[in-house]
């Protein structure tokens, strides 16, 4: 069974040190709506579901989904703009480079699988941030025990 707060305790590290540099000081481990979470970059992660389960003799196994989002304030300079897109593509690498390197997040799931990431806009409050975003399905062999 996942250690949620192992979980969670080691998203947060890894989003918050990236693979080798600090990537967000920031980091939350629940959707950001409606209010303006901080300045940025900043980043999260929350739980949106369950995919696929398999059964086995003994237990059952579950995916586990999140999706994980990072953001960065929008420049109103365009040098600022370049700035920020050359963030996004060296933040896309460095943090999926680091959640693979540790696919086993220290031990609290069997497996990973990240989607392809994708990036836009977003607004909380009165704030606009360019966004990245992608959802991970974290691979739980021993989730549910079948008892006879």
């Amino acid at each position: 069974m996942v250690d949620v707060d192992a979980l969670y305790e080691v998203m947060r590290r890894t989003l918050e040190n990236g693979y080798g540099t600090t990537q967000f000081s920031k980091v939350y481990g629940y959707e950001p709506m409606g209010a303006v979470p901080g300045a940025g970059p900043f980043a999260a992660f929350w739980f949106t579901g369950e995919g696929q389960k398999e059964m086995t003799m003994g237990n059952v196994m579950v995916w586990h989904q999140f999706e994980v989002a990072l953001f960065w304030p929008i420049s109103i300079d365009l040098s600022g703009r370049e700035a920020t897109d050359r963030a996004i593509l060296k933040a896309c690498r460095d943090v999926q480079t680091a959640f693979r390197a540790n696919s086993q997040l220290d031990g609290t799931v069997s497996d990973m699988d990240i989607s392809e990431a994708q990036a836009g806009y977003g607004e909380f409050g009165n704030a606009a941030y360019r966004v990245l975003r992608w959802t991970m399905q974290l691979w739980s062999s021993e989730e549910e025990a079948i008892v006879a």
